[in-house]
Parts: C-alpha cells; sequence; structure tokens
C-alpha cells in the first residue's frame, strides 16, 4: 500500500512507475495503483484481519505469462526487484497480492497488529489447517499451539 506523503515523493513515485514500465520484460504486465478512501480509511486497524487502514493508494505489480513463454526467472526477478524499488514508497504490503512464496516475515506484516489475534483464531477455529487455500498463516496448527 502507498502511503500519503508529499508531493515531491509522489513525483518521484510516479517517475519510479514509469521506469518500471519502460523496463519491464513482461508483455502482459500490469502495474496497477488504487485510489482507496473513505469508509475504509474510517475503520480501526483491527476491524478486520488486515490493517494499514491509513493507506489512500493501493499498487500492485501483477506479471503473467503463458508456461512455454521461457525465461520464467528473468520475469519473476523483474517482479521482485520493481517490488524492492517501490517499498520505501510504502507502509506496508496487501496480504492479496502476495505470491505463493512469500515469506513468513511478510505474510505476518501483511497483517501488522491483527497478526496474534488470527493465529489465535486459527487455531481455535481451523486446527486442522481445513482453510488453507488462501495465503494461509503458516504452521499454525493445534500442535503448533501445544508448543507454544
Amino acid at each position: 500500500r502507498v502511503s500519503s506523503r508529499s508531493t515531491s515523493t509522489r513525483i518521484e513515485l510516479s517517475a519510479m512507475l514509469r521506469e518500471l514500465a519502460k523496463e519491464c520484460p513482461i508483455p502482459h504486465a500490469q502495474i496497477g495503483t488504487l485510489h482507496v478512501a473513505g469508509a475504509l480509511n474510517e475503520l480501526p486497524d483491527d476491524d478486520g484481519a488486515v490493517g494499514n487502514r491509513h493507506a489512500r493508494w493501493v499498487c500492485g505489480l501483477i506479471g503473467a505469462w503463458e508456461p512455454d513463454d521461457g525465461h520464467d526467472a528473468e520475469k519473476q526477478a523483474w517482479i521482485r526487484d520493481s517490488w524492492e524499488r517501490l517499498e520505501p514508497f510504502t507502509s506496508g504490503n496487501y496480504i492479496n497480492f502476495q505470491t505463493a512464496d512469500e515469506s513468513e516475515d511478510r505474510i505476518r506484516a501483511s497483517y501488522g497488529e491483527n497478526y496474534e489475534r488470527l493465529v489465535e483464531l486459527k487455531r481455535r477455529y481451523d486446527p486442522d489447517n481445513t482453510f488453507r487455500s488462501n495465503r494461509n498463516l503458516r504452521g499454525v496448527t493445534v500442535e503448533a499451539a501445544e508448543s507454544s
């Protein structure tokens, strides 16, 4: 999520987005920015699973290509490098914009202060990890709860 900052920072971000688009090796890639405001920003961070409700913009990098296109490593590297270049402009990340191979730290950061509450709910209502096709709270089972 892109934080609201000064005009000069927004100009720098716009320049960065143009650079990324120019350098992109993926023909059908998308660099999307969405304005978020209104009721979403009026709710407290603990109103739902995902906090970071002070963000005014969301920016997502989407890379899609056919499996036989080749150069997968180059395309994946562009997406990861692009995020690293954009991250200084952000105040966090959104769980639904992540890939299946995200680190535990990045998943935890998506939920912010809500993470521990979600872990407790997962242990209580889904100890067998039935609901695991989403961006899961990994390793949160009854056994994990007993060992902590």
